[in-house]
């Protein structure tokens, strides 16, 4: 069976040519009538190709072997390998030119029986000849242009015994073959191994994501995102540089396993980092076009990070984390079709990356299962899931990464599911996702942004009852002469502001009770109390009408003896709390009740 997505792209348009039905599958029986008409498709290819190449190769034991290959302009080869003993064997198969511009050989016949699981040489194009990696030595084979003398029949080899080539590296060659791009072959050479995006509508006006991504094996996959339940249709083909410049990306089927038996051929111009679609089916893709662009590119363009953090190598805060939310509506698969989960469309972080690290490292701790997308600044896209079978938190490692923008998505595995966590960026070797531990970056008790309000230890309504009932027992005097002194001892327990008092200036450790209870006229202009102690003291007057007046030092004269001054005083009786600053010992003085305004309390400095 042709296992090559451009050979089955042949055959189903030789199927569609001998009259099959669009949408019918195709079977052995269909596949094996048309195929003579191989012959005519594969010719288009790169006939320029076709001819002989022949290399003589060690085989690792001094002896050497001489290898022939045919290829010939309808797309067969043969590859004839002449061994020391002078015994022959003889492959044969097909041959394409790939996307990259290597000629692929498929060898699926040995000595005229097929083989079970064909093998498949790359050998890139240099100059006039092909060049391809020899197995047994691992040296390089350089094949010339050229026939080798015809040797002599003889028994057939088993497969057993013959050195095959080596499977070729899916590494470029440190040389660009000469016939892997077309002029411009500069402008295309960006489009390997690249992800271009496109933000469209469907026929019926709802959004439409087109994700396109080139292999450098000549493969492609075309990924489409309805925004809606059904699974995102993914398409695969084959893309190839044309002889004027061009990308043509040929879609044989759905990875569903569908193949199409009229393939989906559309034809780009390269401008940038852009392709406009100049030759496609319009009813398919719409009659306005269809320009795609960078997957770095048109996701910046479109809809700016939520965050955006400026790192710098050996940045000091490493690891950096923010806090962050995965998930959104659009399937990562459109990005790229090894992406799982679903993404919003706008990155969650955007990282300006400068400076040389031998690594960075992204990952995403939360309770959840969570992806993780990150498209770099060239385009490369990398993708995770869980960083092992047991830890469903994603990690993306980039070696050496290079200056830019890196965009970062967090994924989720249902539609516009939220998953909240915190993104970690590090490039320090000693930090990973199974050792991090947010927790033990602020190592303190937890403390209550906003302290709750003192429960008031005092019953205010009891004490306004206890004043009410003292009521009268003082008497006030003649102007001008004290209503009276009372001696005080300061030795209560209970901060002032328990009272339950709206004054945020009051302060001290006062009684329960008041200290004092006085009746006022309010005949006169003020209302002068004040308290003259041995030590730091303070002061409260609660009025009839639950005026609070407070002292505690005067910070004018430095006076450490407190005075209230009430002016236009009400009538009624008065409450009077002296207080304490310290704790450990009282505070022993006289209060002082006039109408004098003019009164002062003897100094108290601090060092009394």
């Amino acid at each position: 069976m042709l296992k090559h997505p451009i050979l089955i792209a042949i055959l189903l348009i030789a199927l569609a040519a001998s009259g099959c039905v669009a949408g019918q599958p195709v079977s052995p029986e269909q596949m094996a009538a048309v195929a003579p008409t191989v012959v005519d498709m594969v010719s288009q290819i790169a006939p320029q190709l076709a001819g002989t190449y022949s290399v003589a190769a060690s085989d690792g034991a001094g002896n050497t072997r001489e290898l022939s290959l045919k290829l010939t302009p309808d797309g067969n080869v043969e590859l004839v390998t002449e061994l020391a003993d002078a015994t022959q064997l003889m492959e044969s198969g097909t041959w394409l030119l790939s996307g990259q511009g290597d000629v692929v050989v498929t060898l699926g016949t040995t000595e005229g029986q097929s083989i079970v699981e064909p093998r498949t040489i790359r050998l890139a194009v240099e100059g006039d000849g092909l060049v391809a990696t020899d197995s047994v030595t691992g040296s390089t084979l350089r094949f010339s242009p050229g026939m080798l003398a015809a040797a002599p029949a003889a028994e057939p080899t088993p497969a057993a015994e013959t050195e095959p080539l080596a499977e070729p590296s899916t590494e470029p060659s440190a040389e660009p073959p000469a016939a892997a791009m077309v002029e411009p072959s500069q402008q295309n050479e960006p489009i390997l191994n690249r992800t271009f995006l496109s933000f469209d509508r469907a026929a019926d006006g709802s959004s439409l994501l087109r994700a396109l991504t080139f292999n450098d094996d000549g493969t492609v996959t075309l990924t489409s995102d309805y925004y809606n339940d059904e699974p995102v249709v993914i398409e695969n083909g084959t893309w190839e540089i044309t002889d004027d410049g061009m990308v043509k990306v040929t879609l044989t089927g759905q990875e569903s396993g569908q193949l199409y038996l009229l393939p989906t051929v559309i034809t780009f111009t390269v401008d940038g980092d852009a392709l406009t679609a100049v030759d496609y089916d319009a009813s398919i893709y719409g009659s306005d076009g269809l320009t795609m662009r960078l997957a770095a590119n048109v996701v910046g363009d479109e809809t700016a990070a939520l965050i955006t953090v400026d790192l710098q190598a050996g940045f000091p805060l490493d690891p950096t984390f923010v806090s962050v939310n995965g998930g959104g509506d659009l399937n990562a698969a459109a990005i790229d079709p090894e992406c799982p989960g679903y993404v919003n469309q706008q990155p969650v972080v955007t990282v300006n990356w400068s400076g040389t690290a031998d690594f960075v490292e992204a990952f995403f701790v939360s309770d959840d299962d969570p992806t993780l997308v990150v498209v770099g600044p060239d385009g490369n896209v990398y993708c995770n899931d869980d960083a092992n079978d047991h830890l469903q938190d994603p990690v993306v490692s980039i070696d050496n990464p290079i200056e830019g923008q890196y965009r970062i998505w967090v994924g989720s595995y249902a539609r516009n599911q939220l998953i909240p966590g915190v993104l970690v960026l590090t490039t320090n070797p000693d930090v990973n996702i199974g050792t991090f531990d947010l927790g033990s970056f602020i190592q303190r008790p937890a403390v209550p942004e906003v302290l709750e309000e003192p429960t008031p230890v005092v019953d205010m309504e009891a004490i306004q009852a206890d004043i009410q009932a003292e009521s009268g027992q003082a008497q006030l005097q003649k102007l001008g002469a004290p209503v009276g002194t009372v001696q005080i001892t300061a030795e209560g327990m209970i901060p002032l502001f328990q009272l339950g008092l709206d004054n945020p200036t009051c302060n001290g450790l006062v009684n329960e009770s008041p200290d004092h209870v006085f009746d006022w006229s309010g005949a006169k202009d003020a209302l002068n109390v004040y308290f003259e102690g041995d030590s730091d003291a303070t002061l409260l007057v609660l009025g009839p009408d639950e005026s609070i007046a407070c002292s505690d030092d005067s910070a004018e004269t430095g006076n450490m003896n407190p005075q209230v001054i009430v002016n236009n005083a009400v009538a009624g009786t008065y409450a009077v709390w002296v207080g304490r600053v310290h704790p450990e010992s009282p505070v022993t003085g006289t209060l002082y009740i006039t109408d004098d305004a003019s009164a002062v309390p003897a100094m108290l400095d601090a060092g009394q």
